[in-house]
Order: structure tokens, then sequence, then C-alpha cells
């Protein structure tokens, strides 16, 4: 019976020390490391990117917002994220994807803890915005 005690014992340890392990061993979530860590092995692939427009498409919001999106953020009505619906302001943007012509925006979508678009754009030829309506998270189209 002592002898069953012990071998249940352990076994319930080391279960415990295997299910420790395991969590601790799942990846950490991926985050954007950023254009110049591609440039380490892929040289001329960046240097080719970084000379174009493409190098200027996706930007933290404080680096690359359109000034005239800043003064027409609310001229449309309310701004939804296209995958949860909720409601966001402009301080909520983390990222803009575009710069001359037309600018998406980036905002958390707490379902994915990824990003999602709004559900408009911002043209700049015009200076209006428009309905913008994929329902995708930015984490499983880009990036």
């Amino acid at each position: 019976m002592k002898k069953h005690v012990v071998v249940t014992v352990v076994a319930g340890a080391l279960m415990l020390g295997m299910t420790v392990v395991a969590s601790a061993a799942k990846a950490p979530q991926k985050e954007y490391t950023g254009s110049e860590s591609c440039k380490k092995c892929h040289a001329e692939e960046y240097k080719t990117w970084k000379e174009s427009y493409h190098s200027k498409m996706v930007r933290k919001k404080d680096d690359g917002i359109l000034k005239g999106v800043v003064e027409k953020w609310a001229a449309d009505g309310p701004t939804k994220g296209n995958v949860t619906g909720k409601e966001f302001k402009l301080g909520d943007v983390e990222y803009v994807v575009g710069s001359k012509w037309k600018q998406r925006f980036l905002v958390k979508n707490d379902q994915t803890n990824g990003l999602q678009f709004l559900n408009k754009q911002y043209n700049s030829m015009s200076g209006k915005w428009e309905n913008y309506g994929n329902k995708n998270d930015w984490g499983t189209i880009c990036g």
C-alpha cells in the first residue's frame, strides 16, 4: 500500500512538472522585428525594396499619417474595425498602410491580439473617405 502511494505521488509530480515545462516552452508571441532584420540575410532584396515606395507602405501612425486624415477623421461618421465592428478613434490607430494615394488604418483586434483594418480608407486625391470592407485579421494576410 505504501509503495502504491509513493508511486502515485511521484507520477503526479512528474506530470505536474511536464505540464509546467510544456507551458514554458510555448513560443513567444510573434512581433514585428523591423525591416532592418531582413537586411542581414537579404541585402540585395532589401536595397531594392528600400529604394521603392513599398518601404513606406506600412508605418507607425505618428511617422506616416497624412495631414488630411487628421483634419477630416470624424467627417464621415464613426469608424469601426472590420472584424470586430468596435468603434475606434484616431488615437487607437497603431499603423497606417499607404501614403500618397490612399491610406488605410490598422487597430488592435482584441479577439485575436492581432491587427485589423478599419472600415474606411482616406483617398488623398479626392480628400474624401471611402468604404473599405476587407474583414480579415492583418496577421492572416500580411507580415
